[in-house]
């Protein structure tokens, strides 16, 4: 989930990856069973939700998905932490990015 107007530039506030390919929903709060998350813009892992600064300029929130026959070559599953650009880099080439 990423911030595209966010003063800094684009800012993501959520990443996860091996979501199950049948997950049909996602519930506030709560990591889907098998998942990992990711670091967002913050340097933390896990989910940091909108907190635009004041002002009239709207923020516009993205969420993209990727589905993948096989999962990208990255850390384990087991290991959190992963950042958007290594995300970006691992679904360069093989994945069409």
């Amino acid at each position: 989930m990423r911030d595209l107007d966010a003063p800094g530039g684009t800012f993501t506030h959520w990443l996860i990856r091996d979501l199950d390919a049948n997950t049909r929903r996602l519930s506030a709060g709560a990591r889907p069973p098998g998942a990992v998350e990711g670091r967002d813009s913050f340097g933390r892992t896990g989910y940091s939700g909108p907190c635009p600064p004041h002002g009239d300029r709207p923020h516009h929130y993205v969420l993209t998905v990727y589905a993948t026959d096989r999962r990208p070559p990255l850390a384990p599953s087991t290991s959190p932490g992963v950042s958007p650009d290594d995300l970006l880099r691992a679904l360069t080439g093989r994945y069409g990015r």
